[in-house]
């Protein structure tokens, strides 16, 4: 069929009579032809037609997926929105029926705060939000509104927006702002304890009787206390930080600033000792210095008591060290950590020790060793054991006095003691001599003893002071005393009390009573 109508419209085109095109087709063709022509046009738009409203389905799908997506991330949003307009109607969009805690949908301006008292707002946030509607846009500034369940709500005009309906409606935004203003809350009371803190800190640094300070990594000076600025005479602390005025700035010595940097290139504790002018006086200071972070904390000390203490006991210490060193018995003295601390000539000579040794301050225990080897020490079984002994003497709060003979047959007398300063004082005697006269008078006594034992006639010995030192067996036997009594050294009125019986007895016969010879 197709060939036949592109022959009729080359026919058509040029010019040929139409008698002759249906002396070529039959009559019935045409009708057929147009017939089918409007068929597939039809036909054509039929599909076009449908391709069209299937476009149109999907677009309204996806615009639908996209509105109910944005609705839900809206919706689960914590903010919400309030139209209003000029009746008295109201919708509440977004999260705002949650935040109100509203059960029932809001229609109108009074629903916000309902009769029955369950959600909603508080009748001072109505009255609120009422005079927000009633203020000019330009004038319009966020307020905060308050929930019958406690939530702070945050309500902003929306400036921008236009009504597509031109109704003249108003659209404000809610936010919850209960969590952020709790956490504002906490941080201004935070701030309010700390400053309190500060306050208090600040108070008690100027408080302190000494000078304190608080450097910059820079070593400038940006916290002084009261002490400071009277120790450096200026008016206040920030003069003297404007001034940035040091302590101690001595040119031979030092300054305050200097100490400082040692402190803080150690990153330790640095303790040093300056004299600055303080008063018009001149004064010794212990100046202490220590990193805090990137800051230099550092207070001084008047010391100048304890200076002007410490020379005055020294020189006490040098004036008892040269009396000590003029004596004859030998003295040593020990510190706290047992080494010799202190030894006259005496010593050194009756122990035979070198004494640049000895200034070389051994301890107790090396002090014994070469004791030892010099042969000036008692011989003993166990010498680790009786050394421990002589050093545990460091620890006793006792006097201790012991006697040492030595392989030489010399015998020395050991005093220890605690020395008042701390340590131990340990004085010797060379006791041979005593303890030889000693021996010989007690033989002359003991040889007299037996002397006056032997004779047949009473002897008794009386002392300077009255108390009988000597008798015998016989002087004992005549006047009928106990010998235990005797021993004891009774005095000589004693004595005549006792006898008086047997004299009373020999010569006159009956004993005199209530008679008593004192003593």
């Amino acid at each position: 069929m197709m060939p036949h109508i592109s022959v009729l419209v080359a026919a058509s085109e040029s010019g040929i009579a139409l008698d002759q095109s249906t002396a070529l087709f039959p009559e019935d063709i045409l009708p057929l032809t147009i017939l089918f022509l409007a068929a597939l046009f039809w036909m054509v738009l039929a599909v076009w037609a449908m391709r069209q409203r299937g476009h149109a389905a999907s677009a309204r799908q996806i615009a639908e997926r996209a509105n109910n997506f944005s609705a839900a991330i809206f919706k689960s949003a914590p903010v919400g929105y309030l139209l209003f307009d000029r009746v008295g109607s109201c919708k509440a969009g977004g999260n705002a029926q949650a935040l109100l805690g509203l059960a029932d949908i809001c229609t109108r301006l009074e629903d916000l705060c309902p009769d029955d008292g369950m959600g909603g707002l508080t009748p001072e946030a109505m009255a609120a939000l009422e005079a927000q509607l009633n203020t000019p846009a330009q004038t319009s500034r966020p307020i905060m509104l308050t929930t019958r369940d406690g939530h702070v709500l945050k309500l902003s005009r929306a400036l921008d927006y236009v009504d597509p309906d031109r109704l003249d409606r108003l659209l404000f935004w809610l936010e919850d702002e209960t969590e952020h203003l709790t956490q504002a809350k906490a941080r201004e009371i935070a701030l309010k304890a700390d400053t309190v803190e500060r306050q208090r800190l600040r108070a008690v640094i100027d408080a302190a009787p000494f000078p304190i300070w608080l450097r910059g990594e820079n070593l400038d000076l940006v916290l002084v206390n009261q002490a400071y600025v009277r120790a450096v005479e200026k008016t206040s602390a920030q003069e003297v930080i404007s001034a940035q005025t040091e302590i101690v700035n001595n040119a031979l010595t030092g300054s305050s600033r200097d100490s400082a940097a040692r402190a803080r290139d150690a990153d330790e504790i640095v303790h040093e000792r300056h004299f600055a002018v303080i008063g018009g006086e001149r004064r010794a200071l212990s100046l202490t210095d220590k990193p805090v972070g990137d800051l230099i904390a550092g207070y001084a000390v008047d010391v100048t008591e304890a200076e002007e203490k410490r020379a005055e006991l020294a020189r006490v210490i040098d004036g008892h060290a040269e009396t000590l060193n003029s004596l004859s018995s030998p003295v040593a003295i020990f510190d706290a950590d047992q080494k010799l601390q202190f030894f006259n000539s005496a010593f050194s000579r009756l122990f035979r020790l070198s004494d640049d040794w000895l200034m070389d301050r051994p301890d107790h225990a090396s002090l014994l060793e070469a004791m030892r080897e010099k042969r000036r020490l008692p011989e003993q079984a166990d010498f680790r054991a009786w050394r421990t002994e002589q050093l545990d003497l460091h620890h006793n709060p006792d006097s201790v006095e012991e006697l040492w003979h030595l392989p030489d047959g010399s015998t020395l007398r050991m005093v220890g003691q605690p020395h008042p300063l701390g340590g131990l004082l340990l004085l010797f005697e060379d006791v041979t001599d005593k303890l030889a006269l000693e021996s010989s008078y007690n033989a002359l006594i003991a040889v007299q003893r037996e002397t006056l034992n032997n004779l047949h006639e009473a002897v008794a010995v009386f002392g300077s002071d009255g108390r009988l030192k000597l008798f015998n067996p016989t002087y004992a036997d005549i006047w009928s005393l106990d010998a235990d009594i005797l021993i004891s050294e009774p005095h000589f009125g004693d004595i005549l009390d006792l006898t008086r019986d047997v004299l009373y007895q020999a010569a006159i016969g009956p004993p005199c009573a209530n008679v008593s010879w004192g003593k």
